[in-house]
């Protein structure tokens, strides 16, 4: 474009449009050209979006969407190609058409769970070569205000036999009003759960918001394939020529009967269109929704901020405690998401050090202004190492949840996840993408966790008051040292390779086990009993190593009841005094451990009683 503004009036006898087209097409093929690709076709995407597709059987997939100026739809099935770019660029490509057989193979998924393209043979698959970015339309320049209020248009698609299972009334209460899901304590809504999870930071006000009902008029049986994107168009178009303009919300919230087409997705979603924080653009975001459920909402608004999922084992959103989970109950979003979009900022986070230390956590629903000194809303390490679903690095979060009453969204946990200390991976990401959460593990009081995948420990000490005193320690014997931190205690540091000490076990009565030797606690049995590698301590000395011995029986008496035992002989007298004796010569330093003996000798028998 700026080209064609320098090159004003070179073009003779073209129109300003005509002159950008073709200006931009000459681009395009010289800039394929330079980079050696030959024999693809370009395409210019007018707008880009990363989108999320939501099964319900908590499967998920990602892929891009290129919308030419023809309004031809092209789907990127490979989700990394598409990361490359933020939804809202502008972008010229050089792509190969594929069909589905060709396209990239997805994460193992659930049975009946396909991506939206095995559903509708009429989309357009492509694989890209190689992009010129013409323009990034939305770039990254940050608000200078605390808090955004966002504006909404919900409209409700209806056809002549079929409309959104959600009613007018159940799209404005479930947004705005007061709605409890499945008999649950909590009686919210999508607007009230933002604003509780963002501390006020995002609002919805209704009085930002509108309500339509667009009508196809035709029977939803004559819908073919998945349609969506055509759907959102023919939509606006009947918007605009009702006085309505849907692309001056930022957000916009198609509903669709639940047999629309051969969709079988629960919820879709760009992703990333209008993280927190940014200059609010009209027109960018917008999802569509299936179901009733206020809490797919607010999931698929979570995309439109950046979130990804929140997982569990290996469904990619099947952590039931996250907002960007499958469960359907309310709850709030969780620590790692919150601080991923700015909820939660870097003041109320305790960084992990690499030394034990007890941090007092307040349940997560707690106002930043309430914290007292050394309060915190959550706990951070960053973990290299850290694997999941596939994305190596990340962060390990640790929060607390304790709701108090019904007026916090957490109370419609289910009832084992109250009270306790969770521990996240924040996946490794880019702004504005995030690459979504995995669930570790979930404490109750004395719980711990150890990462298999770095030297990090967390062990929840206890609670009161909503609360908790969480143990972390990084580094070597990290449990043992968060567990004596709990306990107001530390260990002294561990040089490198030096085993880790184990109290021993306790032993009944009848058993040795003790770790009293040169030797103990090497990995190696060194007492000499049976199965021991060595012969280097006392019998039954190295417990830690050879585990508990049988101790030897005692001699057989020599007393009866007919016999009754002798009377003591008197003592002897005393000896006579002695001068003080020189002290006695200090202990020779363990000798080197011996070589290993094929067959260690049984322990010798104590010596028969002396005659009285």
């Amino acid at each position: 474009e700026r080209l064609a503004w320098k090159t004003n009036g070179l073009l003779q006898g073209c129109s300003p449009e005509t002159s950008v087209a073709m200006l931009r097409a000459a681009a395009v093929v010289l800039a394929c050209a330079l980079q050696g690709v030959h024999g693809c076709e370009v395409v210019e995407c007018e707008e880009f979006n990363l989108i999320s597709q939501d099964e319900p059987s908590g499967d998920s997939y990602y892929f891009g969407e290129c919308t030419l100026p023809s309004g031809e739809v092209i789907l990127v099935p490979d989700e990394e190609q598409a990361r490359q770019y933020w939804s809202g660029d502008r972008l010229v490509l050089c792509i190969n058409r594929v069909d589905a057989t060709e396209a990239p193979a997805q994460k193992g998924r659930s049975i009946g769970s396909k991506p939206i393209w095995e559903t509708d043979s009429s989309i357009q698959l492509a694989q890209v070569e190689t992009t010129v970015k013409l323009a990034r339309r939305f770039p990254p320049t940050r608000s200078l205000t605390p808090t955004e209020s966002r504006s909404l248009i919900i409209i409700r698609v209806t056809y002549t036999d079929s409309e959104p299972s959600c009613s007018e009334n159940c799209v404005i209460s479930g947004m705005w009003g007061s709605e409890r899901i499945n008999y649950g304590q909590v009686q919210g809504s999508v607007s009230g759960l933002m604003s509780s999870s963002s501390y006020g930071v995002t609002t919805w006000p209704q009085a930002d918001g509108l309500v339509v009902e667009v009508n196809m008029g035709v029977a939803v049986g004559t819908v073919d394939g998945c349609p969506y994107s055509t759907l959102a168009s023919e939509v606006n178009t009947k918007l605009q020529e009702r006085g309505i303009d849907p692309f001056s919300f930022i957000h916009r919230e198609y509903f669709l009967p639940n047999n629309f087409g051969s969709c079988g997705w629960a919820g879709l979603a760009n992703v990333g269109c209008s993280p927190p924080g940014s200059i609010l653009n009209p027109g960018r975001c917008w999802s569509f929704i299936k179901d009733a459920y206020p809490t797919t909402r607010a999931h698929e608004f979570g995309h439109n901020l950046g979130l990804l999922h929140g997982g569990e084992g290996t469904y990619d959103y099947g952590d039931n405690t996250a907002v960007m989970g499958v469960a359907r109950a309310w709850k709030g979003f969780v620590a790692p998401a919150r601080w991923q979009i700015g909820w939660m900022g870097d003041s109320v986070v305790s960084e992990w050090s690499d030394t034990e230390e007890v941090v007092m956590l307040r349940t997560l629903s707690t106002l930043p202004s309430q914290l007292r000194t050394n309060e915190y809303l959550s706990a951070q390490a960053y973990c290299d190492a850290c694997e999941s679903f596939g994305v190596i690095g990340g962060y390990l979060w640790v929060s607390f949840r304790a709701p108090e009453d019904s007026s916090d969204y957490d109370a419609d946990l289910p009832s084992n996840m109250k009270n306790k200390v969770f521990v996240h991976n924040l996946r490794a990401w880019n702004y504005p993408y995030g690459r979504g959460t995995e669930r570790l593990a979930v404490l109750d009081v004395g719980g711990s966790y150890e990462s298999p995948a770095s030297e990090h420990a967390i062990v929840f000490c206890s609670f009161s008051n909503g609360i908790a005193r969480v143990g972390l320690a990084n580094g070597i014997a990290a449990k043992l040292r968060a567990e004596a931190a709990c306990n107001g205690q530390t260990l002294p540091p561990l040089p490198p390779g030096m085993p880790i000490p184990r109290p021993p076990p306790t032993m009944p009565a009848g058993f040795l086990c003790e770790d009293n030797c040169g030797w103990s606690s090497d990995n190696d049995c060194d007492d000499g009993g049976a199965g021991a590698e060595y012969n280097a301590c006392g019998y039954g000395l190295d417990c830690t190593d050879c585990g508990p011995r049988v101790a030897p029986s005692p001699p057989p008496s020599t007393n009866t009841a007919s016999s009754p035992p002798p009377s003591p002989p008197p003592p002897p007298p005393p000896p006579p005094p002695s001068p003080s004796p020189p002290p006695p010569p200090s202990p020779p330093p363990p000798s080197p451990k011996p070589p290993p003996s094929p067959s260690p000798p049984p322990p010798p028998s104590p010596p028969p009683p002396s005659a009285m």
